[in-house]
């Protein structure tokens, strides 16, 4: 086979594919001839490198067949992914995000109270200058026991901190997976 049979079939298998594509296909392989002329080899050995013209309008058809169905499933993905945000975006503000406010701010208001709880040693101070031993010494234990009291509750604080915020990561994650469509 000739160069020129050997353009007239690929051209004729390829003739599926628009014209700006099938030229630029069959100036590629133009120029693959071209090299391998200038490499000192014959139209016969560029053909049985390059495959038979079938072999090759197969593979391009392929290719573009490929491309066509992921424009395909772009367009139809962007549009499923915008609607999904969209109902998630709903469903978040009317069922998430209330509760999470609510649980978010009972959570900070037990910090502050562990906090304080902590800082209870600090009116230990005030009551020696008061002057009072009876009152000083009730002072002395009630504010040991609440300091107690705080640390411990700030240790469980931070371990249900830590764990909430996996399960809110976790939630992040799946409407993302929702948005994207994964599965």
């Amino acid at each position: 086979m000739k160069k020129n049979d050997f353009m007239t079939q690929l051209s004729l298998n390829l003739r599926h594919i628009p014209e700006v594509e099938r030229q630029d296909i069959l100036d590629d392989m133009n120029e693959h001839f071209a090299i391998g002329l200038e490499n000192g080899k014959t139209e016969e050995e560029i053909i049985d490198e390059l495959g038979t013209p079938i072999e090759i309008a197969k593979e391009f058809l392929e290719d573009t067949r490929f491309i066509k169905e992921e424009k395909k499933r772009s367009a139809s993905w962007g549009t499923r992914s915008i609607l999904s945000a969209i109902g998630l975006l709903f469903i978040n503000l009317i069922f998430v995000v209330g509760p999470l406010c609510a649980i978010i701010g009972v959570y900070f208001g037990l910090c502050a109270t562990a906090f304080g709880f902590i800082l209870s040693p600090l009116a230990i101070i005030l009551t020696f200058f008061q002057g009072d031993i009876s009152q000083f010494v009730l002072t002395l234990f009630s504010s040991m026991a609440l300091f107690g009291i705080g640390i411990l509750f700030g240790i469980g604080l931070i371990k249900i901190g830590k764990w909430g915020y996996f399960i809110l990561m976790k939630y992040f994650k799946f409407n993302i997976r929702v948005i994207r469509g994964d599965k």
